[in-house]
């Protein structure tokens, strides 16, 4: 499996154990049926035909609301959270270093 096939499992994964986690409540939400699978499709589009590492616009817009899966973070800070989480993530996944600099600035 891909980089991007993993990345997307997580993000689908979190995404309905947080649903799950706050049911009922008016937190309930699904972030990846809600918000980042339009936001993926859509970086594709835009960024077609650009100069760009394709595969770091992919990462980066899979993961870029990556901590408002965690319930336990204060979620204006959550650009600053989802950052050090997609690192950590990338990381565990053996991606290459400079690539996930590159991610975590987008």
């Amino acid at each position: 499996m891909n980089i991007i096939e993993q990345v997307k499992n997580i993000i689908i994964d979190r995404s309905n154990k947080f649903q799950e986690e706050t049911k009922g409540t008016k937190d309930e939400y699904n972030l990846w049926l809600e918000h980042v699978q339009y936001v993926y499709k859509y970086a594709i589009i835009i960024a077609e035909n650009k100069d760009v590492d394709i595969e770091v616009v992919q990462l980066s817009a899979l993961l870029h609301d990556i901590a408002m899966t965690d319930k336990t973070l204060d979620r204006s800070k959550h650009n600053e959270y989802g950052s050090e989480f997609a690192g950590i993530i990338l990381s565990k996944l053996g991606y290459n270093s400079e690539k996930i600099d590159l991610v975590k600035k987008c």
